[in-house]
């Protein structure tokens, strides 16, 4: 069966939540963001994360405040 406290659906949509979020305040744009699992796969990992922005902004400023926003909430 499924566990309800660690269902992937539950731990991505969180963490897509708390990226979009970060983004959007700190780069000032609209963000959505998209965060996709593979059966079997490390939950830790997602296979793909896509991020929409309502406009153009640095890949380093998203990577760094991905790269945050998992670190902080993976402990």
């Amino acid at each position: 069966g499924k566990n309800p406290a660690f269902h992937v659906g539950k731990v991505y949509a969180y963490f897509a939540d708390q990226i979009a979020k970060s983004i959007a305040t700190e780069l000032n744009c609209e963000c959505t963001v998209i965060l996709i699992s593979q059966n079997k796969a490390p939950l830790l990992s997602p296979q793909r994360i896509i991020i929409q922005l309502s406009e153009n902004r640095s890949q380093k400023e998203i990577q760094r405040i991905l790269e945050r926003v998992f670190s902080q909430n993976w402990i």
